[in-house]
């Protein structure tokens, strides 16, 4: 099932277990994003992988000046818009192909949505064409090596689809990747990483005894 598709169906049930979740746990990403965010005033921002809006009413707090949000689910963008000060900024398309003209962002922040795409070069050759000169991504997305305790043949570099669970009920499959895949050959053609971090949420001491990291962050500039 594609990402548009998964989120299509259970968006209620999403919004719902994301809200739960982060008052039971807190959310380390978003600690990690704030610590490493320039000021964002006067700035243009995308929001690539919007979900459900949350992390755009973040950046209107920061004042940012022009806040636009993409999401491939539909049901997403429709939630999104219910919530955001400028609703026409939020749009349906995909993080590897957008509408936008060349040079028209400032910032770039993507949480939780860049690991649903096969090829993230393609992903990376699309944000370089978006973004202003020196203009930043910060990026927030599934850790291989806690992908790799999720796959059945436990083979680093398969290429295997995985499943998340999220809550109690929703099961999300998106397909395994590698950190060579993240920092690939593409993404040094066109960025240079400024940070880089990772780290497991609190409930994840719970799912895996090793502690491996479930999430990586990492803030680059477009060279």
């Amino acid at each position: 099932m594609s990402s548009k598709k998964q989120y299509d169906f259970f968006v209620d049930k999403y919004v719902e277990e994301q809200k739960t979740h982060y008052e039971q746990y807190g959310d380390l990403p978003r600690i990690l994003i704030k610590k490493i965010l320039p000021s964002l005033e006067k700035k243009k921002i995308l929001d690539a992988g919007c979900g459900s809006g949350q992390d755009i009413l973040l950046y209107q707090n920061l004042k940012a000046e022009d806040i636009w949000g993409i999401d491939i689910s539909n049901e997403m963008v429709l939630e999104t818009k219910k919530k955001v000060a400028s609703p026409k900024n939020i749009l349906n398309e995909s993080i590897q192909k957008t509408s936008f003209p060349n040079d028209f962002f400032d910032i770039i922040i993507s949480r939780h949505a860049l690991h649903y795409v096969e090829d993230m070069d393609e992903v990376y050759k699309e944000w370089q064409r978006i973004l202003k000169t020196n203009g930043i991504i910060i990026v927030v997305a599934d850790h291989p090596l806690r992908a790799l305790t999720r796959k059945k043949n436990k083979i680093y570099g398969s290429r295997e689809i995985e499943e998340i669970i999220l809550g109690d009920n929703i099961r999300i499959k998106l397909p395994a990747h590698t950190l060579k895949e993240y920092f690939s050959e593409k993404f040094f053609e066109h960025f240079k990483i400024d940070y880089y971090n990772e780290g497991y949420d609190s409930f994840e001491k719970e799912r895996d005894e090793f502690l491996s990291p479930n999430f990586l962050i990492f803030k680059a500039t477009k060279k």
